[in-house]
């Protein structure tokens, strides 16, 4: 058995979690003085990505490398949860609470089902507008949903009125589905 793969694998696994270590205490300590600690958390981040790539390819090789960053900085936040006692209810905050809880659902639904649905018909029309073969179409579709859906998440979790955000999400996917609809019967 070949141990350069396993080696390989270790330094993979021990930079992605020093990585994280490391931008966490940057992120933790007060000061001006973090520079170093953040230029060595990217920069293992970097080296755990490209001896990932070097072991699993490129296809695969980033993936798993974010996959590790994702369980290392979960890790890192269960490590370092504070159980604070609860509140108690006054009503100004359960008022607040009313408005808060509505708006989580609203930026739930906008960021979740709104935005797949409309982000889906919105790949499918923006790749079959491209004079690409079907395989290139595919391809560009792989990337551009995921990518349409993360913008989408974003918008409606960012902005101020998650309620229009998710309207707007909801015309954009049926006016891509008339579209789409129109390119069909065309055919």
């Amino acid at each position: 058995m070949n141990a350069a793969p396993l080696l390989l694998l270790v330094l993979a696994l021990t930079a992605g979690a020093g990585s994280v270590l490391s931008l966490r205490l940057a992120w933790r300590r007060k000061g001006t003085g973090n520079t170093l600690l953040v230029l060595a958390g990217w920069s293992a981040l970097l080296v755990s990505m490209l001896l990932w790539t070097r072991l699993q390819g490129a296809e695969f090789g980033v993936s798993y490398a974010l996959a590790w960053l994702a369980l290392c900085a979960a890790a890192a936040l269960l490590l370092n949860r504070e159980f604070r006692p609860p509140q108690p209810d006054t009503p100004t905050a359960l008022a607040s609470a009313a408005t808060s809880t509505g708006q989580k659902w609203l930026t739930f639904i906008g960021a979740g089902p709104a935005g797949l649905l409309a982000t889906i018909p919105l790949t499918l029309m923006l790749t079959m507008l491209t004079p690409l073969s079907r395989v290139n179409q595919m391809a560009i579709a792989a990337v551009l949903f995921p990518t349409l859906w993360g913008l989408a998440a974003y918008g409606v979790s960012a902005g101020d009125n998650p309620g229009r955000d998710t309207v707007i999400l909801i015309v954009v996917g049926a006016l891509s589905t008339g579209v789409l609809f129109l390119m069909a019967t065309s055919l």
